[in-house]
């Protein structure tokens, strides 16, 4: 009963922090800081404004995938850039892209769009994603991570690749937690780091974290223009 009163908590939460975003977009009438701030980062990330367009109200638009950033995602997350990776020999520029949030504890969260390479599937990415974490954090160990899926009209559902590791730094206890799956061609990756305090809080984190990778992921596979 208390782990699923843990559970259910942390879905209120998560659920919360998107219901937010909505409300947010569709019912504020003044958005002139929020566009202020976007406008500056793309301009930042993007002077030219062949990756990156405003959306609305606080919205950067990735062109190609579809990808949207909001410069305040719910209550807690805020968007410190949007970012365009330099090209490399599989992913040539403006098809690597993220947006990097930061909430009030200090957690971060990286979101991520890249056209890979057709040959390199999922599992390859994600073994490469789950190393590098090991890599930066030696001794890091695998953990418990929750995930959801969506199921879209024709009953198919998305669902990510996920895993979590707990990690100490700086003396205090981490988790980092990867959700990863390609849509419409489109390899959308969320990136989390936050403190691994009491079993609550780790659960918000996740789910609010694959919730908002699930959204992306929707997002991706509604407006994509195309991978090629």
């Amino acid at each position: 009963m208390a782990i699923r009163n843990l559970v259910m908590g942390a879905v209120f939460v998560a659920t919360n922090f998107l219901l937010s975003s909505v409300v947010q977009a569709e019912t504020s009438t003044d958005c002139s800081a929020a566009d202020e701030a976007i406008s500056k980062l793309i301009n930042e990330a993007d002077p030219a404004g062949d990756v990156w367009q405003y959306q609305s109200c606080g919205r950067a638009l990735h062109i190609q995938s579809g990808l949207s950033c909001e410069t305040n995602a719910g209550d807690d997350w805020t968007l410190r850039k949007v970012i365009v990776f330099p090209s490399g020999s599989r992913t040539p520029t403006g098809q690597d892209v993220a947006c990097d949030y930061t909430d009030s504890t200090g957690s971060s969260f990286t979101l991520y769009a890249t056209n890979f390479d057709p040959d390199i599937g999922d599992e390859d990415q994600f073994n490469a994603a789950t190393a590098a974490i090991r890599q930066r954090f030696p001794g890091a160990t695998s953990v418990k991570i929750l995930t959801t899926t969506s199921s879209s009209e024709n009953g198919q559902d998305i669902g990510p690749l996920a895993a979590a590791y707990s990690f100490e730094l700086e003396g205090q206890p981490y988790q980092s937690a990867i959700w990863l799956r390609t849509i419409n061609g489109w390899s959308i990756k969320l990136r989390a780091t936050y403190l691994e305090e009491a079993e609550a809080k780790v659960l918000e984190k996740q789910l609010s974290g694959n919730l908002v990778w699930l959204a992306a992921a929707q997002d991706v596979r509604d407006n994509a223009i195309t991978a090629d």
